[in-house]
């Protein structure tokens, strides 16, 4: 509980830190869209469409960004990214420092063999596979030692290893249980930030489920926003998180000790079961839902990935003035837009890049032919183009 209490005040410190007077969601889509603008933003993050997060990293190395105001070339004032000046930074002297060869020769050799072993792992998809296989390896141990314990608590190796001591014995199912459902929350929020891009692979997707998807920290506020939304494959995920938080308590309660209730034993074991097993199988749909997620080249779960997908778009100019906003009210205006929004392979003169775009058309659904529908388009895994001009993308 006293860990809880310090990390409910961190979270309530770094609120009051935030950006007020404005919507600041930092992975919304349509957040970062509301501060992208500025040229020299614009320019460093118009980066290739295969471009990395790692190679992105390299790119922006050595600049600084922060929020404020600028001037566009039609002297209308904005308020948003904009690279951070030597004046804002307090000069700092820094001492000399003698540099080992022999220690930069080692350390460029395990660099050397790092980049090796990222390359034979894949993308991110492929990474994000590797790491939910382990858990579920972890899961089915954490299942099999439930399992046995249940089976006979009396006789189980787990009860001899800890002796008479039931403290050691609850403490030790607290902690694995916290690792368990520390990491399937993680998952929780990683799938709240991918849901929008399934929804506008059909390049007919209405704002609200898409753009203006908001992402929750907590598992109880994000269930029923994706509900509504139709994201089901990620509010199932969200309920399940809610379960495994009750994970630290009733495989707590599992270690039998002198004065417990049967009852009790058995409810907590069961309970456990039931959530282990649930989470296995959530982690197992989840991985094949990112399967059909269309080509991400760089995951956004970052600022600076968001901004990759949007620093170009044509809606960023429908965010003007909206950056002060509030949340419901930027919202209700980008709503009243009647537009619709997609994720392709976009072009810009001669350069191609990945990114979410209007499309036009009505957001309430219409049978204008130049209304852009999803039955008419290839996938986006299989080399959707959409030209960029002044009346919006369209198909090419």
């Amino acid at each position: 509980l006293s860990v809880v209490a310090v990390a409910a005040l961190t979270r309530i410190a770094l609120w009051f830190k935030k950006p007020h007077g404005g919507a600041y969601e930092p992975l919304s889509i349509a957040s970062v869209a509301a501060i992208a603008g500025h040229p020299e933003v614009v320019r460093d993050f118009n980066v290739g469409k295969e471009t990395t997060t790692k190679e992105l990293k390299k790119l922006l190395e050595g600049k600084e960004y922060k929020l404020g105001e600028y001037q566009t070339a039609s002297r209308i004032t904005r308020f948003g990214l904009i690279p951070a000046t030597a004046d804002d930074q307090p000069a700092m002297q820094l001492p000399a420092v003698t540099v080992d060869d022999t220690s930069g020769a080692a350390a460029s050799r395990i660099k050397s063999k790092v980049k090796s072993f990222l390359r034979l792992t894949g993308d991110w998809k492929q990474v994000a596979t590797y790491i939910d296989i382990l858990f579920i390896i972890y899961l089915s141990i954490l299942l099999g030692l439930t399992a046995a314990y249940i089976k006979d608590v009396d006789k189980a190796w787990l009860a001899k290893m800890f002796g008479s001591s039931a403290t050691g014995r609850r403490i030790f199912f607290a902690a694995i249980a916290i690792i368990a459902s520390t990491h399937f929350s993680k998952l929780e929020r990683d799938t709240q930030t991918l849901a929008p891009y399934m929804r506008l692979q059909q390049m007919n997707a209405t704002p609200t489920p898409t753009i203006l998807l908001q992402k929750h920290s907590l598992s109880l506020t994000s269930f029923f926003p994706l509900m509504r939304n139709r994201h089901f494959i990620p509010a199932t995920l969200s309920f399940v998180a809610l379960l495994s938080e009750f994970l630290v308590v009733t495989l707590s309660g599992l270690p039998y000790r002198p004065g417990q209730l049967r009852s009790e034993f058995f409810f907590c074991g069961i309970a456990s079961l039931t959530i282990i097993a649930a989470m296995m199988f959530v982690v197992v749909v989840v991985n094949s839902w990112r399967r059909l997620l269309p080509h991400l080249p760089r995951e956004p779960n970052t600022v600076a990935t968001v901004m990759t997908y949007v620093a170009n778009s044509n809606m960023c100019a429908d965010f003007e003035g909206l950056e002060k906003f509030s949340t419901r009210k930027r919202d209700k205006h980008i709503g009243g837009l009647r537009k619709r929004y997609g994720y392709g392979l976009m072009t810009a003169g001669r350069e191609e890049m990945w990114a979410v775009d209007e499309m036009g058309g009505d957001s309430e659904g219409s049978n204008d032919p130049s209304s852009t529908s999803s039955s008419n388009l290839k996938g986006v895994a299989q080399g959707l183009e959409v030209d960029t001009s002044k009346d919006g993308p369209r198909q090419t």
